[in-house]
């Protein structure tokens, strides 16, 4: 693995607490006063928010491993990943548990039926592989996006091996396997399911081998940041120029992909069925763009994104991505003084419980377990004489103290 110094790019942190809050603000739709369909007939897809946190996590993880070094190097960085999400993915699993258990499991149907085989999917984090809403859905339905992740840092060393020189075929080899999902929900019909309220497609929307496009995209971003980024000398009211451009691609591709998906569609003979997929094979473009001109660090936005507040806010968003939605249900179904507040102040209750949480979650679970769990790693042997043991940084670089560490951070 290689051991360059890393320095936290503070922009892209801060924005994971955007898409989360967007992902959160979609399933508060008919609650609290809102509009039941906060994505405004998906003209404002929030839950595009899902396909920035696959598109950075491509992107940081390049950034923080660019290669590996031997087959043990491999092992720690999944270790790493491991004690970086497992943590709370169990503790929301538990928090959600005992939500359903105080309600005779009543918060919806993430928790009827067989227990044992979604439980233990669940928490291997490999249930939004299997294309059933009993497992993809269940338990906790965001974590559905975790279980997704963790396929990616599987494959992840075969799409970082000479990254430089075949990104456009890692690109369309991820290109394939989502072709082949929605040439087969056009033949044989797209297996939709009613889960949790919501009608989904666990096949072109949630299966790994459906978004892994996304995260080699996030990849290529990071290949081609790492080489153009060092010899640019860009001013900040340029910077700021970039940013708003960034911006403006991915709000227009957001608002108009529907017209790009018929157009798509239409081009290949696909069902219409396969929307499902364009909505974030599309717009990641987007993202992509906008990750890439954030890490530069150049404009005023970049800027206003590194203050210490809003980069707490993404230090703590995961945790308020996978608590969110069991306290939802708690809040709004059962909790009948909540309900009976006015809107404003039950939503104000609401977001403070979930930050609250989330804090606690960080602070208490996540942080410590990491720790933990990352002190079971072997020690690695001294370097041989002569060698150093990490790059030297650059000045402004601040250096990692480990690359397991780094990537806890950055991740």
């Amino acid at each position: 693995m290689a051991k360059e110094a890393v320095r936290k790019l503070l922009p892209l942190t801060s924005m994971r607490a955007l898409a989360a809050g967007a992902i959160v603000a979609m399933h508060l739709g008919g609650h609290f006063g809102l509009p039941a369909d906060m994505n405004h007939g998906e003209r404002t897809p929030l839950y595009l928010g899902v396909s920035f946190f696959f598109v950075l996590s491509g992107f940081i993880l390049t950034y923080v491993y660019p290669r590996f070094d031997g087959p043990g190097d491999y092992g720690r960085f999944l270790w790493a990943r491991v004690a970086r999400i497992w943590p709370c993915h169990l503790f929301a699993f538990l928090v959600a548990a005992l939500v359903a258990a105080a309600f005779g499991a009543r918060l919806d149907s993430a928790w009827r039926g067989p227990n044992l085989g979604p439980t233990l999917a669940n928490l291997g984090m490999v249930h939004s592989w299997i294309p059933s809403s009993r497992f993809y859905m269940a338990r906790n339905a965001p974590s559905w996006s975790i279980s997704t992740e963790f396929g990616f840092y599987l494959v992840f060393p075969l799409l970082l091996w000479r990254l430089d020189r075949k990104w456009p075929l890692n690109l369309a080899v991820c290109l394939l396997p989502p072709a082949a999902l929605m040439v087969y929900c056009s033949r044989v019909g797209t297996p939709y399911e009613a889960a949790s309220g919501v009608t989904v497609n666990g096949l072109l929307y949630m299966n790994p081998i459906s978004r892994v496009f996304e995260f080699a995209l996030g990849m290529t971003a990071a290949s081609l940041w790492r080489r153009v980024a060092p010899r640019m000398r860009i001013g900040m009211a340029t910077g700021t120029v970039l940013e708003l451009a960034a911006i403006g691609f991915l709000a227009a591709s957001a608002y108009f992909w529907r017209d790009m998906a018929e157009w798509a569609r239409t081009l290949l003979g696909a069902s219409p069925a396969c929307n499902i997929w364009f909505s974030h094979g599309l717009t990641c473009l987007g993202f992509a763009a906008l990750i890439f001109v954030a890490a530069l660090e150049a404009g005023w936005i970049a800027r206003a994104l590194s203050r210490p507040s809003l980069v707490f806010l993404g230090e703590i968003s995961y945790a308020a991505y996978l608590l969110h939605w069991p306290l939802l249900g708690l809040a709004y179904a059962y909790l009948e003084p909540i309900r009976g507040l006015p809107n404003l102040v039950g939503l104000s209750i609401y977001v403070a419980t979930v930050t609250a949480a989330a804090a606690f979650s960080w602070y208490v679970v996540e942080a410590p377990s990491r720790r933990f769990l990352l002190g079971l790693l072997p020690r690695r042997s001294a370097p041989p004489a002569g060698r150093p043991a990490v790059a030297t940084p650059a000045p402004h670089v601040r250096p990692a103290a480990t690359r397991a560490r780094a990537a806890g951070r950055e991740g």
